[in-house]
């Protein structure tokens, strides 16, 4: 059987499809026992986004983010975006304190905020007319319930969940190309992923 160029022992007299189908069927169980999604499947491929719009070059801007995208499983990182994400979807109690000043005691605020949360996920878009194009997305270690807030906060503003994910998109500026394009990916993933309820 051919295996990435390589014909193994006892094969070499298989027609090449049956090889070629051998080695499908073969590698079917690993794929299915793969996670139907991955925070990467949140980046938009290319081909995906209108003319002008892309993704922003990192410059270690936020959070030292030196890729776009970018996923960290940083506890204090995690902490941070779930603060903007939990105040955007209007989630976060009235009882949580802002973040200390003291840099040690802030180091253990933003640990507990990531609770329950196994990674973060940035992305960054830029068009003209919209400066930044950006999507939060946060990985719960349980499938996150789906309260009743409504999908779209406002015309800038979007929260998407589904499964163990929440997802928080968000625009700078007039441009709503990309957003919607951005978004429009979001809740294909987002139909993909229910499918594999």
């Amino acid at each position: 059987m051919m295996i990435l160029g390589r014909v193994e022992p006892g094969y070499e007299y298989l027609p090449l499809c049956v090889q070629v189908i051998a080695a499908i069927l073969l590698a079917l169980p690993s794929l299915s026992a793969q996670s139907p999604l991955a925070l990467k499947d949140l980046t938009v491929p290319a081909q995906s986004l209108p003319s002008g719009c892309k993704l922003k070059p990192a410059r270690g801007e936020f959070l030292g983010a030196n890729t776009n995208p970018w996923i960290t499983s940083d506890r204090r990182s995690v902490g941070l975006l779930s603060m903007f994400v939990s105040l955007t979807a209007g989630e976060r109690k009235a009882s949580q304190q802002p973040i200390p000043n003291e840099p040690a005691a802030a180091a253990r605020y933003l640990e507990a905020q990531s609770e329950g949360i196994e990674a973060a996920y940035i992305a960054v878009y830029t068009e003209p007319g919209a400066p930044e194009i950006g999507m939060y997305a946060l990985r719960y270690a349980t499938p996150r319930s789906e309260p009743g807030q409504k999908q779209n906060l406002s015309e800038s503003r979007a929260i998407i969940r589904f499964g163990s994910i929440v997802v928080m998109l968000w625009v700078d500026g007039d441009g709503r190309r990309c957003f919607d394009a951005v978004k429009a990916h979001v809740l294909a993933v987002k139909a993909r992923s229910d499918s594999h309820r």
